[in-house]
């Protein structure tokens, strides 16, 4: 089969959990004989032309790097679900190749235009929802003032999180506990914005940018989700798709390899943080819940592994935050291939996000290597960890809630092994592969038939 996937970026530049899925399902396609291509935005800058495209071919895999002109997006990227440079890219691109199958990763940066050349061209289509970008412009469902939104809003809330994105708004935001968010958002729903600068269109690009989604979602052949959580998520958003599958990803080997995860806790416990140091990922939750042990020297240590130039004042912060405690590591990124050697650098994973994570890969590489995890009752993250069997939630963005969970284990030997040997093994990547070769191929059939 002739494949195309669609990520919003693509390793070694980026090496997020999207990123990484793309790589192993190109890499795992191409293995199996298939010709696999794959498209990714790769910058958005200034360049002249509205896009340009390098490709190259790696590992047999033929890559298509897409870099946007940032000046000539119609909208501000946050409300730009229809690239029309992409549009025309995808159109042309799928019009000329004819993959048997289009599959799409989120939606974020390519937006859904790539389904829709799908549709005119009549190739089977699927999308997996790793993100919420079909219903948040952020696609973090995180609001400028730090709180969630559990449920659909008024337009006027997303116009104003969009608008925080400016130091101006948020800063605003932030110093008076998200009043003046809530605020604008009244305005907007009472109808008394009309005059405000600009509100008017960005409303009705907001109103736009759901309903194209929502058509989208209607009419692709298959959407996949990676949580039960996501599926509810669709039905409180009215996107429903015809069709949707459950589908948790896999890794790449096995768990309980032969030595994987095999010593038992260290004398000094150690901490383990892995992803990005960002504020979304609640880093400085942990960072506050490990101040809040207040261990002696040599007792425990907090190992932070991430980039730490993205979001540099956020990372001072967390200095900042950690002021005094040499056991709090910043330890940089490092190469996928070495998640082995992190993971036994560590006893215990914590992921503390204060979004609806779906179904973050770290706590499958945790388990995989026979580490317990700690994580917050968000998203998805609370069918992945079985509080008091292989790991604990605890209360999201509560430093002390977390700060809890982790004395029970530092202080508890006998529970952590418990913990440990409730580990049980994870979805394989070969499962997974199968799984969506099956459904590609059901796919194809239909159309031919």
């Amino acid at each position: 089969m002739k494949i195309f996937l669609v990520s919003p970026h693509y390793p070694p530049r980026f090496i997020g959990g999207t990123e990484k899925m793309a790589h192993r399902l190109a890499r795992s396609f191409t293995a199996r004989g298939h010709s696999v291509e794959v498209a990714a935005v790769d910058s958005v800058g200034t360049q002249e032309e509205a896009l340009l495209c390098q490709t190259e071919v790696e590992d047999g895999v033929t890559v298509h790097r897409l870099h946007l002109n940032e000046r000539n997006l119609v909208r501000p990227l946050g409300l730009n679900f229809c690239n029309t440079a992409i549009q025309h890219w995808f159109r042309e691109h799928i019009r000329s190749d004819r993959p048997d199958v289009v599959h799409l990763l989120s939606g974020y940066l390519t937006t859904g235009c790539v389904l829709d050349a799908a549709f005119e061209a009549d190739i089977p289509s699927v999308i997996t929802l790793v993100d919420f970008w079909m219903m948040c412009p952020l696609i973090t469902l995180l609001r400028s003032d730090g709180q969630l939104c559990s449920e659909p809003v008024e337009p006027a809330r997303c116009v104003w999180c969009l608008r925080a994105l400016q130091r101006r708004y948020r800063l605003v935001d932030q110093w008076l506990g998200g009043l003046p968010g809530a605020f604008f958002t009244y305005l907007g729903k009472t109808g008394m914005l009309g005059k405000h600068p600009g509100y008017r269109e960005e409303e009705r690009w907001i109103r736009q940018r759901r309903e194209f989604n929502r058509r989208l979602l209607q009419k692709v052949d298959v959407v996949i989700t990676q949580s039960r959580f996501f599926e509810e998520k669709l039905k409180e958003y009215d996107m429903l798709p015809r069709r949707m599958i459950y589908a948790p990803y896999g890794l790449e080997k096995s768990n309980h390899r032969e030595g994987s995860g095999s010593q038992g806790k260290s004398e000094k416990f150690r901490i383990g943080y892995l992803g990005q140091i960002a504020a979304h990922k609640g880093v400085h939750v942990l960072v506050e819940a490990y101040r809040l042990l207040n261990l002696p020297p040599g007792r425990a240590e907090l190992r932070l592994y991430g980039d730490l130039g993205t979001w540099p004042s956020y990372v001072r912060s967390l200095r900042t935050l950690a002021r005094g405690r040499e056991d709090v590591l910043f330890l940089g990124p490092f190469p996928g291939h070495e998640i082995g050697r992190i993971m036994d650098e560590c006893d215990v994973i914590v992921t503390p996000s204060i979004w609806y994570e779906n179904h973050p890969t770290v706590i499958l590489e945790a388990f995989d290597h026979g580490k317990p995890v700690i994580a917050s009752d968000l998203g998805g993250m609370i069918e992945m960890v079985r509080h008091g069997v292989d790991g604990f939630l605890f209360e999201a963005g509560n430093p002390r809630s977390l700060a809890e969970q982790l004395r029970k284990l530092i202080e508890d030997p006998f529970l952590y092994e418990r913990l440990r040997a409730g580990i049980q093994p994870v979805r394989r990547l070969d499962e997974e592969v199968t799984d969506l070769e099956l459904l590609y191929m059901e796919l194809v059939e239909s159309r031919r038939g």
